[in-house]
């Protein structure tokens, strides 16, 4: 073999190492990213008084045999969404709904960016059905809102909950 050959060789070696370095590189910034999903933004518990989401299903039992938790996920790559786990006092999962946020976050009761303003609000929908989540002060209680005013600004087109009709 001649030497031209041998450097022609390892410059090829050389390529193909740093081609397989940025390629993993790549792989694991994804993977990085990728993981955003898998941890809640943020995270609360329903207010006990409170009423249902609009799309969970109690499964025959009653609100007060129930918790209810509400994790907030932001992913990186596409939409946040809510997502609502019920369990049952000892801890089984009765279900679990993933409710998108077609609205812009976290908002007053007027529509604007709320940062760090109470009461603030949070339009979910799943299937097509639209509920708000209320957060009254800077705790991890949440609460389904049933104020008409709000849910005039925030979903004006949505069908209202029977408890906002009601008051």
């Amino acid at each position: 073999m001649n030497a031209v050959t041998i450097q022609h060789q390892r410059t090829q070696l050389r390529f193909r190492r740093t081609q397989f370095a940025c390629r993993a590189v790549v792989a694991i910034v994804l993977a990085a990213l990728a993981s955003c999903s898998w941890f809640p933004e943020s995270t609360f518990t329903l207010a006990p008084e409170s009423r249902l989401p609009r799309w969970v299903e109690l499964h025959g039992r009653q609100r007060s045999d129930v918790d209810i938790r509400v994790d907030f996920i932001v992913p990186l790559l596409s939409r946040a969404y809510a997502q609502v786990t019920v369990t049952d006092r000892q801890g089984s999962v009765i279900m679990v709904a993933k409710a998108e946020e077609p609205g812009a976050g976290v908002q007053t009761a007027e529509g604007a960016p709320a940062h760090l303003d109470y009461p603030n609000y949070t339009v979910a929908a799943m299937s097509g059905i639209v509920d708000i989540f209320e957060q009254r002060a800077a705790t991890n209680a949440l609460y389904m809102c049933d104020d008409p005013a709000v849910w005039a600004k925030l979903a004006p087109k949505a069908s209202l909950p029977a408890s906002v009709h009601s008051k």
